[in-house]
């Protein structure tokens, strides 16, 4: 069983956590991650991979707003090592933040959420899914906005592949009554 969370460390930074437990609920590894800004970083999402990795994907605070926030995933090996991390985000906005991610058939890892495509200071968003290829690169960001009223109001916050590998993902958004 593997489960990750967050908490504090001596300085007052909130670190993520993930820690391996045998059948006997003896730990055999332990990882912490901290982000880049060492600040606030939230899981959302942790899966495993067909080798036996562990991906975990979520938020991480960017800077000194309560809404700066960017997106993250990294991976560890079986033993618990980092392989590698990513932050997705633009400069100076909010709300980049990954809800959910799945592992393809072919290792391609898809992660939703939302975030501000490109607009800065305006703490709207709108839905996105990342596909990153085995080599880490995102290959392709698929961005969604249901509103002309109100735009970047929308999230993903649900996502799942189906037989073919397309993705299915549900969410919010926010729709205004105007008159």
């Amino acid at each position: 069983m593997v489960v990750a969370g967050n908490g504090w460390d001596v300085e007052g930074e909130v670190n993520v956590f993930v820690v391996e437990y045998n059948p006997a609920g003896d730990v055999v590894w332990d990882y912490i991650w901290d982000g880049p800004f060492h600040e606030q970083d939230l899981p959302l999402d942790i899966a495993i991979g067909p080798l036996g990795q562990v991906y975990v994907c979520g938020q991480t605070k960017t800077g000194e707003g309560y809404w700066d926030n960017d997106m993250f995933i990294f991976v560890l090996d079986t033993d618990g090592n980092l392989m590698w991390d990513d932050t997705y985000g633009v400069a100076g906005a909010f709300l980049d933040i990954a809800f959910e991610m799945r592992i393809g058939l072919e290792g391609k890892i898809y992660v939703a959420g939302n975030d501000d495509q490109g607009e800065t200071n305006n703490h709207y968003s709108g839905g996105i899914v990342n596909r990153y290829t085995t080599s880490r690169e995102i290959d392709w960001t698929i961005h969604f906005n249901s509103s002309i009223v109100y735009p970047y109001a929308d999230s993903f916050h649900g996502m799942d592949l189906d037989i073919n590998q397309n993705v299915v993902a549900c969410g919010s958004t926010v729709i205004l009554n105007t008159g």
